[in-house]
């Protein structure tokens, strides 16, 4: 089992608890559109346990991590990450993964098939604010059940609010295929946060009927039965899976008029529409440094040079900033 499933399997050996933010969970069905004119990461070649990345274009929080630049893991590069993991021992903060497959491309090593039959790839949309990052795997399938088994999905991030989308496309997933894939390994659909220096952590999962699904949000002092975390099921085409951080509206951070000053900054860091709200300042590597409720220019005199990511949430939401010390 990958490593991540194994950290849920014992989590309730661990006792530390862990602050979280809660998200509200949506499934809807929308309308399935591949890609067009967007980036490929794999550029024409043909891929298995690949090694890829990308970047955002903005920062973005999920379960209180920020990062910019996104990883595709070996597993068939359908486990993401906000760090680089290799094949050591693993400390990482953030891993999660539509569908958790060891997914390949059809024409992998394939007699006759110099190039790719599949394309993993990104693209940017909207205004600064208002920004989605859209990351697609397109007529991929999956080690072992290859060329048959054909399948599409993607992974939207939503700057407004930092909303996080799983969409489902097309596949050919038969009953056969699927009943020897579940007899191999678990299907997960999931989002975990995991801090093994601390044996901290938390995790979001969608199980069950995946037309139809269960939302479970766990802490690692949670008592559970790993086995009520899996999906049933492939998510049918046009299935869309949201996650919305409580409290906070699709449309509410775009309303946000919040200027940081000065940037650069020395002592003093100024929030311009920001009286009463919560401000928590995270180094590049995701640490949270300090918390406060502003009344007031904060000094960040003690911070040592570098980029910081500053969070800002009032009633009406949450904006991100990013300050250089």
């Amino acid at each position: 089992m990958k490593k991540f499933i194994s950290l849920i399997l014992g989590c309730c050996l661990i006792t530390a608890a862990t602050a979280q933010t809660n998200y509200v969970f949506q499934k809807s069905t929308e309308t399935y559109q591949n890609l067009t004119n967007s980036i490929s990461l794999n550029n024409g070649t043909q891929w298995d346990d690949p090694d890829f990345q990308f970047n955002l274009g903005f920062t973005f929080f999920l379960l209180d991590i920020p990062f910019e630049t996104v990883y595709l893991g070996g597993y068939g590069g359908s486990d993401l990450s906000n760090v680089y993991i290799d094949d050591g021992d693993y400390t990482e903060e953030l891993v999660f993964s539509p569908l958790y497959l060891d997914l390949i491309d059809p024409c992998y090593e394939m007699d006759g098939e110099s190039g790719a039959c599949s394309n993993i790839s990104y693209k940017i949309e909207g205004e600064p604010g208002n920004r989605i990052c859209k990351l697609e795997w397109n007529n991929v399938s999956i080690y072992g059940f290859e060329p048959d088994a054909i399948l599409n999905m993607q992974v939207w991030f939503h700057e407004n609010g930092n909303i996080l989308e799983y969409r489902f496309g097309d596949n050919n997933i038969t009953d056969d295929v699927l009943e020897d894939l579940l007899d191999e390994e678990p299907l997960l659909s999931l989002i975990e946060a995991v801090d093994l220096l601390s044996e901290t952590g938390q995790a979001l999962f969608v199980s069950g009927n995946p037309d139809d699904p269960s939302f479970s949000q766990i802490s690692m002092n949670d008592e559970i039965d790993p086995e009520s975390y899996f999906l049933t099921g492939i998510p049918s085409s046009g299935t869309v899976y949201r996650f919305i951080p409580e409290g906070v509206g699709i449309h509410e951070h775009g309303n946000l008029s919040i200027t940081l000053s000065p940037n650069p900054v020395q002592n003093m860091m100024t929030l311009t529409g920001a009286d009463g709200a919560k401000i928590q300042i995270y180094d590049i590597l995701g640490n949270l440094i300090m918390t406060e409720i502003y009344n007031g220019p904060i000094s960040v005199e003690q911070l040592a040079t570098g980029t910081y990511v500053v969070k800002i949430t009032t009633d009406n939401g949450c904006t991100v900033k990013k300050m250089i010390k």
